[in-house]
């Protein structure tokens, strides 16, 4: 065997080594992507499943039937930061004085300026007033929302509703879990 043949093999070897390793390298990468996200997805999963709401007691206010009270319990192990209210969707159906149905989602204005809005009143924890842990302050957007703290929320309504005709509130935060009250 000749020198020029055993270069050649060498040089064919070597050229297949390394496409076999940028081979490898790329299927390494793709499944360390695949890897990250699924963990994303899997701690996406195990949030919502540690997270639970419960509205109680919605009323409507006696002297301004556009003025609607509730209670709003975080029955799950997962903190809601106060920063993230502003993501959080409620819609209420309800029937105007005009008998028109309306669908409208308030958005969160910890003054509660406006219409179509809804702030929080106060903080209750297992019916007391004030919070234990991670206090919120609704103005400068800190603090947790924790678990077995009730918000009791004001929403703020456009037109006047027709209590006879009932109404429907829905509350969603932003990770997807929602808890709906029908009167």
């Amino acid at each position: 065997m000749s020198f020029g043949v055993i270069i050649g093999a060498l040089i064919s070897c070597l050229l297949i080594l390394t496409i076999i390793s940028a081979f490898l390298d790329m299927n390494f990468r793709s499944l360390l992507t695949i890897n990250n996200l699924l963990q994303g997805m899997l701690s996406t999963v195990i949030e919502k499943l540690n997270t639970r709401i419960e509205i109680t007691n919605v009323s409507i206010d006696p002297l301004d039937s556009s003025l609607l009270y509730a209670n709003v319990t975080n029955e799950g192990s997962t903190s809601i930061p106060v920063k993230e209210f502003d993501e959080i969707d409620i819609i209420v159906v309800y029937v105007n004085s005009s008998n028109a149905k309306i669908i409208t989602r308030l958005s969160y204005d910890p003054t509660g300026a406006g219409t179509d809005v809804w702030y929080v009143k106060r903080v209750l924890t297992n019916f007391r007033e004030g919070e234990i842990l991670n206090p919120m302050n609704f103005t400068s957007e800190e603090g947790l929302w924790d678990p077995c703290e009730t918000l009791e929320i004001v929403m703020k309504l456009r037109y006047s509703l027709d209590a006879s005709r009932g109404f429907i509130v829905v509350i969603a935060l932003p990770n997807g879990i929602k808890d709906v009250y029908c009167s």
